[in-house]
């Protein structure tokens, strides 16, 4: 959904990052992207991500920042996290 609206807004660098994230969220599901072996070949259910997905920093607060750049002008707006979710397992 989200990328037909940015390919409906001409915004199709958007589009195809939201693509790539989309298919490669559907390669997890399908069990495509091959996972990790730790050392000594011990086998994991760790799975790579891209290092174009991976957050700068390496703390919960600059996770939030990421995410919630401009927390403080629409916290009290409900629609503000529509957009904004943080998915861990």
């Amino acid at each position: 959904m989200r990328v037909q609206q940015a390919l409906q807004s001409n915004d199709e660098t958007l589009a195809s990052e939201l693509q790539h994230f989309a298919d490669y969220l559907r390669q997890v599901d399908q069990g495509v992207i091959p996972t990790i072996t730790l050392p000594e070949n011990m086998p994991s259910n760790l799975i790579p991500i891209p290092h174009n997905m991976l957050l700068p920093g390496d703390n919960l607060l600059n996770l939030i920042r990421s995410i919630y750049f401009d927390i403080a002008s629409g916290a009290l707006d409900a629609d503000y996290f529509v957009d904004k979710s943080i998915l861990t397992p």
